[in-house]
């Protein structure tokens, strides 16, 4: 007993020290995608700027960018990297991490078609996954005009980041540890290797998908080892505990994708209320925005503010449907009735898929570029 007592200590220990490298690799790898940014030919500038110039464009490519990628974590932390590499404005920025928040429910979808061949399992799973997706879209749909045409959020979000990071509108290399630690490591790798622009960008991109999965591997086996048995008890007691539980187990885990999948088959199940599900869901989105938080603050006042902007984003999402039942209701009800189509035809949760995630943002980019 005493020996597997110990033997739990030390994994615990050595995961411990993974995840410490894995996040020291983590901003490695957007030091090397900000500082090939910042090199890049003036052609691939001109087409990234380009691409983001029309802020509707925009948020389909951060859809079909994260449902491709199945991460927004990756999308977003992307996104702080060319914000500061000064490749990209803030404003250029924000409809990308809105689509981002949108697409990464992409896997909901894919999780809720495991249940497709237990009719009723497959209604409510489409249901559960398809609540997190509208409450996405309907958040963008109320935040997107309103800052189309007033810039509230990038107003708001400057003035949070300079309340919540006041050193990091100084000067970064003077006060910030992670910085001086970092960059010479990253410096030093492409020195290495000899390494040019383009190939400095896809290492960096590799390397964040990569550390971002081994991230969110590790932390799920630590945070669930032996703890199926009491979950629904403490996480999904009530509307709050709820939301709190989503929040904090997705900021654990850097990975909404994780945790809302998690929940898809939980609801199918009847194991958790799609009621008490959704407060879940929008824990997550909150969690979900720290791995921004943590790329932007080692950066610049702009990635920081991008990565405030962010949390905002879904804090304001969080204040419009969490505490008024009536609009609290909204997402469920269309949810459900998405979940009934699907019962009674099954392709419906599959067409919701290919539409929302893929065919439309598609589209639409392509008739843009037409």
């Amino acid at each position: 007993m005493h020996k597997t007592l110990k033997n739990k200590r030390y994994e615990h220990l050595l995961s411990s020290a993974i995840v410490v490298l894995l996040f020291y690799a983590f901003l490695v790898s957007i030091e090397l995608i900000s500082h090939a940014c910042k090199t890049l030919d003036t052609l691939y500038l001109s087409q990234i700027i380009e691409a983001t110039s029309n802020p509707f464009i925009t948020l389909f490519i951060g859809i079909l960018a994260t449902a491709v990628l199945q991460s927004s974590s990756i999308t977003t932390s992307l996104a702080v990297a060319l914000v500061a590499s000064e490749v990209i404005s803030i404003q250029q920025a924000l409809p990308f991490v809105m689509g981002a928040n949108i697409g990464t429910t992409v896997t909901c979808a894919f999780v809720a078609l495991t249940h497709i061949t237990t009719r009723s399992e497959y209604r409510k799973a489409v249901a559960a996954s398809t609540t997190h997706g509208l409450f996405n879209m309907l958040t963008a749909a109320v935040v997107f005009p309103l800052n189309y045409f007033t810039r509230f959020l990038e107003r708001l979000s400057s003035f949070f980041a300079s309340v919540l990071f006041p050193s990091s509108f100084q000067d970064f290399s003077e006060w910030n540890i992670t910085f001086k630690l970092v960059r010479p490591v990253a410096y030093w790798i492409v020195k290495k290797f000899e390494i040019n622009r383009l190939g400095e960008f896809i290492i960096g991109i590799f390397l964040l998908i990569i550390i971002l999965r081994a991230l969110t591997f590790i932390l799920k086996n630590f945070l669930f080892e032996n703890q199926l048995k009491t979950i629904d008890k403490y996480l999904f007691g009530n509307k709050l505990k709820s939301l709190l539980s989503g929040l904090l187990i997705t900021a654990s885990l850097q990975s909404s994708s994780v945790t809302t999948s998690f929940l898809v088959p939980m609801v199918a199940t009847q194991k958790v209320s799609l009621y008490n599900g959704f407060a879940f869901i929008i824990g997550c989105n909150i969690g979900t925005t720290l791995t921004a938080l943590l790329a932007a603050v080692s950066k610049s006042d702009a990635a920081v503010s991008l990565a405030v902007a962010h949390l905002l984003f879904n804090l304001i999402g969080m204040l419009i449907f969490f505490p008024i039942k009536i609009f609290y209701d909204i997402p469920i009800y269309l949810a459900n009735r998405i979940g009934v189509l699907t019962h009674k035809w099954r392709i419906t949760g599959f067409l919701y898929l290919l539409l929302v995630y893929f065919i439309i943002p598609f589209l639409l980019i392509l008739l843009s570029k037409i």
